[in-house]
């Protein structure tokens, strides 16, 4: 007879280890492609609702009826069969740009934006004089592209002294009739300044400055700094910050991120970078090879006959800059002087007397241009002034105009 086989007892417990070993092992791998499955799923949710984000910006950009179709809590279903494509909206002016917040469904994602016109003003005009009758002549090397609208005598072409017309002359197919004044405004445009000016007065908010002061624009009211008069060196300001006073000066070793400045009187320093938005009331000087990036600006309040915006030599300013007024130019009041190597993209808007030289990438818009020589002052002349289209470029808020918006920069 066959002896019977025995399994030793010490087999059965590594049998089991074995087994349980095996059997973690398979539970391992099972967890972890269900969390690898749950992570892939909240990644989708995640893109899905910022690519909703997206579209309610660009449906803000197009939509003029928006208000209309918003909920009572400011939301709107994207689409109609997906619930989660809800999101919510916060809008309010910064500057002369408007600062756009969305939030998504949960309200845990959400981004904020700056919006601007898409165009420059209602009329079809790249360049606008407004006309007073008399011709306006350029001399030097002046140039005029995109649309250009000047008076009923049209433009002429001279010379200065003995430095004769050097320029591009304008096809007459791109030349067209402006009208006595300047363009009509935004509706609102002048009554928004008068509100920012009042943040000068605004006690209640007031924080104290320090080394560093950032604020987000979602669901935050503005940090209002008060510095009077005086120099800010060394410092940090970003995002929703209004810094108030009298005669203020930002040195170059100042980081400004989207800030509004709101001075009698503001001297950016030689050397400076960064973005912010200027209003003012008697004077704005941009210091030698000073930067305002895109998106800021320069806006002088009308009042005074003596104000005065002042682009230093190799100065750059991309958004805009614009002198407002009562409707009349004082002759013997220069309100905006550029030099020759200064740069201004974006809007530049004179209702005054311009000294305008250099190049604009952009629009402009002038009630009367004057050239300053040794031998006395010529009005109506652009001497050395180039005027080149931009597609891409962004525009505040100031003209009146259709409605289209455009995204200018990304809010913190």
């Amino acid at each position: 007879m066959p002896q019977d086989r025995h399994i030793r007892a010490s087999v059965l417990p590594t049998v089991l280890v074995v087994s349980a070993l095996l059997m973690l092992g398979v539970l391992g791998v099972v967890g972890l492609w269900e969390q690898d499955r749950d992570l892939f799923a909240r990644l989708g949710y995640h893109r899905q609702q910022r690519a909703h984000l997206e579209s309610a910006f660009r449906l803000y950009e197009q939509a003029e009826n928006l208000p209309s179709l918003l909920d009572a809590d400011s939301s709107l279903v994207l689409y109609d069969s997906v619930p989660s494509s809800r999101v919510r909206y916060t809008v309010r002016p910064w500057g002369l740009y408007e600062a756009v917040s969305v939030e998504s469904h949960d309200r845990r994602l959400h981004l904020s934006r700056l919006m601007g016109a898409a165009a420059a003003s209602g009329e079809e005009a790249d360049f606008w004089y407004a006309d007073g009758r008399l011709a306006l002549t350029l001399t030097g090397n002046s140039n005029l592209h995109g649309r250009v609208r000047v008076p009923q005598n049209g433009l002429a072409y001279n010379a200065m002294r003995s430095v004769f017309f050097a320029g591009e002359r304008v096809p007459g197919h791109r030349i067209g009739r402006s009208e006595p004044g300047m363009p009509a405004l935004h509706p609102g445009a002048r009554e928004l300044l008068d509100r920012i000016w009042a943040l000068r007065g605004d006690t209640a908010q007031r924080v104290p400055i320090t080394d560093s002061v950032t604020a987000s624009f979602y669901r935050h009211d503005p940090a209002i700094l008060w510095i009077g008069s005086g120099r800010l060196q060394h410092c940090s300001l970003s995002g929703q910050v209004a810094l108030c006073g009298d005669a203020v000066e930002i040195d170059s070793t100042c980081l400004v991120r989207d800030i509004l400045v709101v001075a009698r009187t503001v001297r950016v320093g030689a050397g400076f970078r960064g973005r912010m938005q200027v209003v003012a009331s008697d004077s704005v000087v941009v210091g030698q090879r000073a930067v305002l990036e895109y998106p800021s600006g320069i806006v002088m309040r009308r009042g005074l006959p003596e104000r005065c915006v002042e682009i230093g030599p190799r100065a750059e300013v991309s958004g805009y800059v614009i002198v407002d007024g009562d409707g009349e130019a004082d002759r013997e009041k220069v309100n905006y002087r550029q030099v020759q190597t200064a740069l201004v993209r974006g809007l530049l808007w004179v209702d005054g007397m311009a000294g305008w030289h250099g190049v604009v990438s952009g629009a402009v818009f002038l009630r009367r241009a004057v050239y300053n020589a040794t031998e006395g002052y010529y009005t109506d002349l652009l001497h050395n002034a180039t005027l080149l289209e931009n597609p891409v470029c962004g525009y505040p808020l100031w003209a009146a105009g259709p409605y289209e918006r455009k995204e200018v920069g990304w809010l913190p």
